[in-house]
């Protein structure tokens, strides 16, 4: 079976930009089973912020574990303007050059600004590199798995649900009881600070998709909708659904709420959304003829949502 193409994690023609869920875990035998302690993971987080500031992509949560990370990111088509590239470049660089928008650094720069192979790969192998030269031992060689996984957000209701899979997980793992109270994370950093350390990109992508729900219009009414919808998944984590039995029917059983289980679709799905834009999105990758024939896989669904997985990967082009 061979690999997703690139091109289905870029905007379409009539797509401003993409929202992408991110994932990847640490090689085995990386010192051991659970490499990252708190140094580690405030470390990531630092680099992530810095990375960012050289990348039109913005971020709107991440969650570094002992092992692996989550990032949901949006991918824009379009670049900065030269001028805010040299501008960002020296920020990055801590005012230790003078470039000029006209350089040929500043041209490179800008053509990848918006290319998240080329952001990941910075992200990756500069904590690498750092993660390497702090060993108490000497250690060589790549930190990651060969290649990060990504899965498409192709609605905002994706992208919820997504975002609070991810938020989630160190209650998913037993660490704490309360997301809010897991310092290396988005929302556990927003809760425990007051302040969003991705402030702007959040309310930008999600004040508008969730505005129906929200007390209030700003980031104080999203942070009210997140702490109780947490709420009320750590309060009821079990929920009732129908299991089948074959020839005897149906029988109800007691099963962990769908946002505390693990679930491969959120890591291993090419695009996940409601089931109309995925016929959609799959017409557009496979054509008509496969596309319409492209079966799904059920990953959330309750009252309001339902979110659909494509999973079959398609070779690269």
């Amino acid at each position: 079976m061979g690999r997703v193409s690139r091109k289905v994690y870029k905007p379409g023609r009539d797509e401003d930009g993409v929202y992408l869920h991110i994932y990847n875990h640490c090689v085995e035998g990386a010192q051991k089973d659970y490499p990252f302690g708190d140094v580690e993971k405030e470390k990531f987080f630092r680099h992530l912020k810095r990375t960012l500031t050289i990348y039109s992509i913005e971020c709107l949560s991440a969650v570094v574990m002992s092992n692996h990370f989550h990032l949901i990111l949006y991918v824009p088509k379009n670049t900065f303007t030269a001028s805010e590239m040299a501008r960002r470049i020296k920020l990055f660089r801590k005012d230790k050059v003078l470039i000029d928008e006209t350089d040929h650094y500043c041209q490179r720069r800008l053509e990848m600004s918006n290319d998240l192979s080329s952001f990941m790969k910075e992200l990756q192998q500069g904590f690498t590199c750092w993660f390497n030269r702090t060993r108490s031992f000497k250690r060589r060689g790549t930190l990651w798995e060969q290649r990060f996984k990504c899965s498409k957000l192709a609605d905002s209701q994706a992208l919820n649900t997504c975002l609070q899979y991810v938020e989630i997980n160190p209650v998913r793992a037993d660490l704490v009881k309360d997301p809010a109270d897991y310092r290396f994370s988005t929302y556990g950093e927003w809760l425990q600070s007051g302040k969003h350390p991705f402030e702007y990109s959040f309310k930008k992508h999600l004040l508008k998709s969730l505005l129906p729900y929200l007390g209030s219009k700003d980031l104080e009414g999203l942070k009210e909708y997140f702490v109780e919808r947490f709420e009320d998944v750590i309060s009821s984590p079990f929920e009732e659904v129908e299991v089948k039995l074959g020839k005897k029917g149906k029988r109800k059983v007691q099963k962990k709420s769908t946002l505390l289980r693990r679930s491969r679709f959120w890591i291993d799905g090419m695009v996940l959304g409601g089931r109309a834009i995925l016929k959609e999105q799959a017409v557009e990758i496979f054509g008509q003829q496969r596309g319409r024939k492209k079966q799904l896989g059920r990953v959330f669904d309750d009252d309001r949502t339902e979110i659909m997985s494509m999973c079959q990967l398609i070779v690269d082009v």
